[in-house]
């Protein structure tokens, strides 16, 4: 059983790196953190799926310090993993779609949605952790209880795209 949820973690951050690479190539708008993914790519002169990696080793750190229960093996899967292939589904869109109209990039979108929801679905029920960036959420809301996690994930939202 640890197997199959192992292979679904897996499938879904894979899944989800395709996707990303496909809202990157669309250029119309991604998550909270993958614009501030994008912001730091644009400035910062190393591989987007290094880049990646290392915020969220970060991250990674912060959720060990102060909650490791919500580290899991789906965590560290899609630490090492998502980047890396966001990257290469972005220069596979580039490859065979090099100019896209707005239509092209409105169904690439489109396209994109659907693909995460997928991926979000092989991921959450496998239940084998969350991301570093929503452990930050989730753990600055139960350390301070008086926020709703609500709340914490907005401001948390609200830096990044800052």
């Amino acid at each position: 059983m640890k197997t199959k949820r192992i292979l679904m973690s897996a499938l879904g951050v894979v899944i989800c790196g395709i996707s990303v690479g496909m809202f990157k190539h669309a250029a119309l708008g991604v998550d909270p953190f993958q614009s501030l993914m994008s912001g730091l790519d644009a400035v910062i002169s190393i591989r987007f799926g290094t880049l990646y990696v290392i915020v969220n080793l970060i991250l990674l750190l912060f959720a060990l310090v102060f909650d490791r229960r919500k580290i899991g093996l789906a965590t560290l899967i899609n630490l090492f993993l998502l980047g890396y292939i966001a990257e290469f589904s972005q220069a596979c869109c580039r490859s065979a779609f090099p100019d896209m109209s707005l239509p092209g990039r409105l169904a690439l979108l489109t396209a994109a949605i659907v693909i995460m929801c997928l991926a979000s679905a092989f991921y959450f029920t496998a239940d084998l952790g969350v991301s570093t960036y929503d452990a930050v959420s989730l753990i600055w809301s139960e350390r301070q209880s008086r926020i709703p996690f609500r709340i914490c994930r907005i401001i948390c939202d609200l830096i990044c795209v800052s």
